[in-house]
């Protein structure tokens, strides 16, 4: 990407993020790899204990850095329980109206809707880069956002993300 990061690199690392999680971190860590890659990790779980089998995971990320989990049968039962009490709600798109507050080059976005009184922020897609290449702070633009909620089914915290799916200039 624009960046130097891959997206395969970062989807990796996202995995082994939630792998890793504890209870605390693991409402962000699914919120951020999504509902679908979520439901499949609890599935992969899952098959893996009804198979009886056991998993170790290691990768050597470009940076150097070298993630590895091991997939016993506590630990996976412990993943799917965990992902269990976490439902990811599907991605609603919207269309909105605002001005940019803040872009950055790690991919990071705030735009204030100041007609509806919201301020939304989150990150952007690396797809995207050339239509903000150009965007400077308190441009008026149009976006289409994707918004995502995570919620705790045991404690009842929800976590709403947000994702700059495409903007332009009004």
């Amino acid at each position: 990407d624009l960046f130097g990061k891959s997206m395969f690199e970062e989807t990796l690392t996202q995995i082994f993020q939630v792998l890793q999680a504890g209870d605390e971190e693991l409402e962000k860590y699914v919120s951020e790899i999504g509902p679908i890659a979520a439901r499949k990790m609890k599935d992969m779980a899952d098959r893996l204990i009804k198979e009886d089998l056991q998993v170790d995971i290691k990768w050597n990320s470009p940076s150097g850095k070298i993630y590895e989990w091991q997939g016993t049968t506590p630990r996976l039962g412990a993943l799917k329980t965990n992902l269990n009490q976490i439902e990811s709600h599907d991605p609603k798109v919207f269309s909105v109206e605002g001005r940019v507050k803040m872009i950055s080059s790690k991919g990071k976005f705030r735009i204030d809707d100041e007609e509806n009184e919201e301020e939304y922020e989150g990150k952007y897609s690396p797809n995207i880069k050339d239509s903000i290449e150009d965007l400077s702070i308190e441009d008026e633009i149009e976006a289409e956002i994707e918004k995502v909620i995570t919620e705790n089914l045991t404690t009842g915290r929800k976590k709403i993300k947000y994702r700059l799916k495409d903007i332009s200039y009004i």
